[in-house]
């Protein structure tokens, strides 16, 4: 039985050999009185077949963009319609799942295609080797008489007019379903697909907590970058914290901004080690001069092929990853090994990255990672740790590690920035309005409110909600005085907590129930954010003497978010009114973040679409 990927192939091959004969039919008319009257009809004929043809192909290679990584395999399926590839079970599997439920009506069109070629080629009186049957007899006129028949008759025409038509019907289909596939393999990352990043965010925050024990009176607080994580991989944070002397009259100019890359220290965030182990040992064995053991009872070899860190209770490098040595020290204390002072060692892991967003390279292991100590330290004071630092500019500096209950975090220096050079902080709204402060009027880094701009910061945001929601990171009144830009690094929004040992930033303030129309603080205080992003203005600019007094942000919203769809896409009006009106569905009855399938809804009818939008803003 022929399935339909295999009749997509089948046309692929049978028009080719249809223009193939026409021209075939032009060579055999030359000596024929009728020449002259039909030659212009068959050219004609043969290049509206090309173009048919040319249309279908491009098409086909859309519908199999991504799923044929190949550029070979791709140029083969296309270029060998009969060739095994079209019979490929996995790519018919493949395509079923991209056209989703227009498979069937796609298979049909294509369907209807083969037939239209077939009975265009029955016409003109092929044979197996796509060659008039005519052309082998100049006695035998029956196949010429027959085509004069339908030329005439203007029957060409006819197919022609429904093959273009099916030409469209499959270019709209196949444009339709690879917009529609982002948001469909969305729905399909399971319940609450950011679990994982919150878990890791309250660990966070915990441990900064426990962190900051120093005696001094200064208020600790930590920024933290809001972007949209891959769900897929293990998260991790980039964290700025501001440090500063304690004894300085004026502490704005002793300010220094410490960036910082955190991730937990797991086997399944380091790139592969046997597809790296090759380049580290070569590395080493150019780098290494000579090694100063210690303790007589350890021994350090480096071989050609196995890195062997020998002492009581390790194995090697060959039989283990070398993160879970890492894990290993920190658990346990082991025997120093001090490099010899003409050795300069640097090794350095990249991570691979990921499709569509932003490369964060996994911390290098340069020489002041690979210090006399093996260990990497416990942070027991983040205060002392930052004024300690001493980063020099280049690379990451590893600071040592958090602990806590969900398991170690390592931290890296990844920038730093001098009081000399120190960062202003601008909001979100004043960004939108403009009303910058005198001290930034100067600054070129503040980030220009572009469309460009907007569209990104509204997925950032919207993905925030539900990687942050009931973390201490964010609180269910935010807005746009909450999201912070930092000169010099502006173009990345960051939300900030303080740190103080007197007071429990766990738990929000108890406030007693009033009546709203509101459903969930949070996720309405979203959607005024992307309306304030699209309207480039904050929410009170549209207030008028009509609005209710008690609930006058609700009115503003509801009266604005009425004709979005004439200043945005209709996938980003729909999630705003989403937000608004916090409408998800019949099926869910319980608004609140604890319930799995109100966070499922959230990332579909919200997040997914304007991801979609960004996808669509950037192919432009």
């Amino acid at each position: 039985m022929v399935t339909g990927i295999e009749t997509a192939g089948l046309v692929l091959a049978v028009l080719p050999l249809i223009i193939s004969a026409l021209d075939h039919y032009n060579e055999g008319l030359k000596p024929l009185k009728d020449f002259l009257r039909w030659r212009a009809v068959i050219r004609t004929l043969a290049v509206d077949l090309l173009t048919q043809k040319v249309l279908y192909r491009n098409t086909l290679e859309k519908l199999l963009g991504g799923l044929v990584t190949d550029p070979v395999s791709l140029a083969l399926l296309l270029e060998d319609p009969f060739g095994i590839g079209w019979k490929n079970e996995k790519l018919h599997g493949e395509l079923k799942r991209r056209l989703g439920n227009s498979f069937n009506v796609y298979v049909e069109n294509v369907t209807d295609m083969a037939a239209l070629v077939c009975s265009l080629e029955e016409s003109i009186g092929l044979d197996t080797r796509g060659i008039p049957r005519w052309s082998d007899a100049r006695s035998h006129k029956k196949a010429w008489k027959k085509f004069v028949m339908c030329l005439s008759q203007k029957q060409h025409e006819s197919i022609l007019s429904r093959m273009a038509q099916t030409n469209r019907n499959l270019k709209n289909l196949t444009k339709d379903s690879l917009d529609l596939e982002p948001s469909r393999l969305g729905r399909h990352r399971g319940t609450d697909p950011f679990r994982k990043i919150r878990d890791h965010a309250k660990c966070l925050h915990k441990m900064l907590r426990r962190g900051w024990c120093c005696p001094c009176t200064l208020v600790h607080s930590a920024n933290l970058r809001l972007e949209t994580h891959n769900t897929e991989t293990v998260p991790s944070f980039r964290v700025l914290f501001p440090s500063a002397s304690e004894s300085s009259p004026i502490r704005s100019m002793q300010t220094t901004w410490n960036e910082t890359l955190i991730r937990p220290l797991a086997d399944d965030i380091w790139p592969d080690m046997d597809k790296h182990l090759n380049s580290v040992e070569n590395t080493v064995s150019r780098s290494l001069a000579s090694l100063t053991v210690t303790d007589a009872s350890s021994r350090v070899d480096i071989c050609s092929s196995t890195l062997h860190l020998s002492s009581k209770g390790t194995s090697t490098a060959s039989q283990a990853h070398f993160p879970s040595t890492l894990a290993t020290l920190l658990r346990k204390e082991k025997k120093k090994v001090a490099w010899a002072s003409t050795a300069e060692a640097k090794l350095e892991l990249e991570s691979s990255g990921q499709a569509g967003g932003e490369r964060i390279p996994n911390p290098s292991l340069n020489e002041a990672s690979l210090r006399t100590d093996t260990t990497i330290i416990s942070i027991s004071n983040l205060c002392h740790a930052f004024k300690d630092a001493h980063y020099k500019g280049e690379g990451e500096k590893c600071l040592g590690h958090l602990t806590g209950d969900g398991g170690p975090l390592v931290v890296y220096v990844t920038g730093q920035h001098s009081p000399s050079t120190a960062l202003k902080t601008v909001t979100l709204r004043d960004v939108l309005t403009q009303e910058m402060a005198p001290s930034l009027g100067e600054c070129p880094e503040v980030p220009p409110s572009t469309p460009k701009f907007r569209l990104k910061l509204a997925t950032t945001l919207a993905s925030t909600a539900l990687q942050l929601q009931t973390t201490p990171w964010l609180n269910s009144s935010w807005d746009s005085n909450d999201v912070l830009f930092h000169t010099g690094i502006a173009a990345h929004p960051y939300i900030t907590k303080s740190f103080n040992s007197d007071v429990n930033q766990t738990e929000e303030p108890v406030k007693l129930a009033e009546p709203s129309p509101v459903r969930n603080r949070s996720i309405f205080n979203l959607g005024v954010l992307l309306l304030e992003l699209c309207l480039g203005k904050p929410l009170d600019h549209f207030r008028t003497p009509e609005d209710s007094s008690i609930f006058t942000d609700f009115c503003i919203a509801k009266r604005l978010v009425e004709n979005l769809a004439e200043e945005v896409s209709s996938g980003y009006a729909d999630a705003v009114k989403a937000c608004i009106y916090c409408d998800f569905g019949r099926e869910i009855k319980d608004h609140s973040f604890d319930n799995d399938a109100f966070r499922q809804a959230v990332y579909e009818y919200v997040v997914t679409p304007l991801e979609d939008d960004w996808r669509h803003f950037n192919r432009m």
